[in-house]
């Protein structure tokens, strides 16, 4: 008995690392597929390298919620062209159904609801 439990425990192992292997083998395979599809470079980056890389100063933090979800939120502290304290209330943006926070800034610092917020001084 004690070897049929040890011959399926060696069998989730290798599955998970299947799984681990397969998953990283995706990753690579879309970060090229963009590459070669000439994407723009800031598409490589997610919410928080994106703002940091043009100025704004952000903060990430995950929220487990009561029911289970694991939730990753954002917040952009304050904007490079805000030199005194957050004086606007706080606004928050919520991306639709199978979208995520990135969709707040893929029009750049000039067009984006979110920089154009923060640049006015609002908690977002």
């Amino acid at each position: 008995m004690a070897s049929r439990t040890y011959t399926v425990s060696i069998i989730h192992v290798i599955f998970i690392v299947f799984l681990m292997f397969s998953y990283v083998i995706l990753q690579q395979s879309i970060t090229n597929e963009k590459l070669f599809l000439q994407h723009q470079a800031n598409s490589l980056l997610n919410f928080t390298r994106l703002s940091v890389k043009h100025g704004y100063f952000t903060e990430e933090h995950t929220v487990y919620t009561e029911d289970g979800y694991l939730l990753t939120i954002f917040r952009m502290v304050k904007s490079k062209k805000c030199y005194d304290q957050v004086k606007n209330p706080p606004v928050i943006l919520m991306h639709g159904l199978l979208m995520s926070s990135d969709s707040w800034f893929d029009a750049g610092p000039e067009a984006s609801l979110a920089y154009l917020l923060s640049d006015e001084c609002f908690d977002i």
